[in-house]
């Protein structure tokens, strides 16, 4: 799908976050016809491990970031879904926790895209799976998000934290919820999965989604009840694995949440 995105003369959805190179493919060209750095670039969104050993070899730094969007070729790797190009990158030292501008690492991309081998690939390189994005979105968000049951369950299964909100007061409950009212599959088992582990819990950023013939109104949407968190009530415990009221130790070190005073 990629070689035939790029042979129409567009780029694949994983390189449209980079700094598309000059590269146009026809029939009987391969990647590797322009500069060493552009033709790694093309040779990832490809998924060609042929293309990307060849620009390698001519001398492209498998650490070096597009300029306009922060991407690096492992960015790149993790949204195409090429685990033999990643794992090569990871071999001539690729960084698994390379941040583009906007904080994304490519752990946030395999959850997104809801690609479970890539997901379990990383986590096996030691890919972070608390990374915060610049909003503080987590590979959970995103999979909770997007309704993926499965990433979900692998994040979990790999000690993650399955309740605290990102920067817009939204809990991974929040998304499933909000994945739910669209009619998304696989919400509500990512619901019940998150229950089970006592986290279905809002963090009061949730936008309510209107029912199709709702009629549209402007004004303030107050959200109420039980569900929604007041600051410092439930928090997860990292050690134990689990959410609790308990108060937190002083100066207790938490992963997704400010120390706490001593």
């Amino acid at each position: 799908m990629a070689q035939a995105a790029w042979a129409a003369g567009r780029p694949p959805p994983s390189s449209r976050c980079w700094r598309a190179p000059d590269v146009r493919l026809s029939e009987g060209m391969v990647a590797g016809d322009g500069k060493p750095q552009d033709n790694l670039n093309v040779g990832v969104s490809m998924g060609s491990i042929e293309a990307v050993s060849k620009a390698v070899a001519a001398g492209a730094d498998v650490n070096k970031a597009c300029e306009g969007s922060g991407w690096f070729p492992i960015h790149g790797a993790a949204s195409s879904g090429s685990l033999e190009v990643l794992n090569f990158l990871v071999e001539k030292k690729a960084n698994v926790n390379a941040m583009t501008l906007r904080h994304m690492q490519p752990i946030h991309l395999a959850a997104k895209e809801g690609d479970v081998p890539m997901l379990q690939r990383l986590v096996e390189l030691q890919a972070d799976v608390e990374a915060k994005n610049n909003m503080k979105k987590r590979p959970i968000h995103y999979a909770c998000e997007a309704c993926h049951r499965d990433v979900v369950q692998l994040l979990i299964q790999s000690s993650c934290d399955p309740l605290t909100p990102d920067r817009n007061s939204c809990s991974p409950y929040d998304y499933a919820k909000m994945a739910m009212q669209k009619d998304s599959s696989g919400g509500s088992e990512i619901s019940d999965m998150l229950k089970k582990l006592d986290c279905a819990k809002s963090g009061g950023g949730a936008k309510q989604a209107l029912p199709a013939n709702a009629i549209p109104f402007q004004g303030i949407v107050v959200q109420v009840g039980e569900e929604v968190n007041k600051p410092g009530t439930w928090w997860w415990d990292p050690e134990r694995q689990m959410a609790t009221q308990e108060p937190r130790p002083p100066g207790h070190e938490h992963p997704n949440l400010p120390r706490q005073p001593q």
